[in-house]
């Protein structure tokens, strides 16, 4: 027996022999797979870098036919990723290193926005991935929304760092905030998000030593602008944290002058 090829419409279709003949694309496509993530079962599965794969193939679960295999965009993404980060842990060169970083962050950047805006909850490896080069790039807002985003979906990092991926963030922000206040004594919008985090409890670092500088930070700016009371408070609380902190003279001379 001929199969029909085309529809009355002249749209092309495929028809699967069963017990009698059937199209494939009468049967309800599926938006979920079992776990509850969403998946795509068109045949041409579009990709944040602007490429593109065809997945067709049997389904012996389903007997004989063809069937549409779902692969989610996440799954794909999640590989490629993988392998860039480990070619570039192999990169010597700093400069060639930090320029393929920022090309990675914009790869990966409208898959990642769409997770956010979507409000998914499924672990998610590219976080991860992005917030190291958005925080070795100095590339602080991405990062801070990056490591909210963890905290929110409530996602442990994965990477074999010692530090968790919040404490990687605000120690490369402090990094930066250093450097800034030596010449300005001033303090980076991306040390104040981070500093208000951190003190609300919405953050928290897995390193006393972290935490300590980030209120020894703040007392710093407090005493450079005279506000010697909040001064002292938070060298007071850099010293509870972390004995060894460095801020006992700057305690005395603070409370000296209050």
């Amino acid at each position: 027996m001929k199969l029909a090829s085309h529809s009355e419409d002249g749209k092309r279709i495929r028809q699967a022999v069963q017990n009698d003949v059937q199209p494939v694309n009468s049967e309800p496509k599926k938006t979920h797979d079992e776990s509850g993530k969403r998946i795509r079962l068109n045949e041409t599965l579009k990709l944040s870098n602007g490429g593109s794969l065809k997945f067709v193939g049997f389904d012996p679960a389903e007997g004989s036919g063809l069937k549409h295999i779902a692969i989610s965009e996440y799954e794909v993404l999640k590989d490629l990723a993988a392998s860039e980060w480990a070619s570039l842990k192999s990169t010597a060169d700093k400069v060639n290193k930090k320029k393929n970083q920022t090309s990675l962050l914009e790869k990966y950047r409208e898959f990642l926005l769409r997770y956010m805006e979507n409000g998914e909850t499924y672990h998610n490896s590219l976080l991860f991935y992005c917030l190291i080069w958005a925080a070795d790039t100095q590339d602080f807002a991405w990062a801070i929304a990056l490591g909210d985003t963890i905290v929110k979906t409530n996602q442990s990092f994965e990477l074999g760092f010692k530090r968790n991926a919040i404490t990687i963030a605000c120690d490369s922000i402090m990094e930066n905030q250093e450097k800034v206040f030596e010449t300005d004594k001033t303090l980076t919008s991306a040390f104040s998000t981070a500093f208000e985090k951190l003190k609300t409890k919405q953050w928290r670092v897995d390193n006393v030593v972290t935490l300590g500088k980030f209120y020894r930070m703040a007392g710093r700016y407090a005493e450079e602008t005279a506000d010697f009371k909040q001064a002292y408070d938070y060298y007071c609380e850099a010293e509870t944290i972390n004995p060894r902190a460095g801020v006992k003279k700057m305690i005395e001379r603070t409370k000296a002058l209050i």
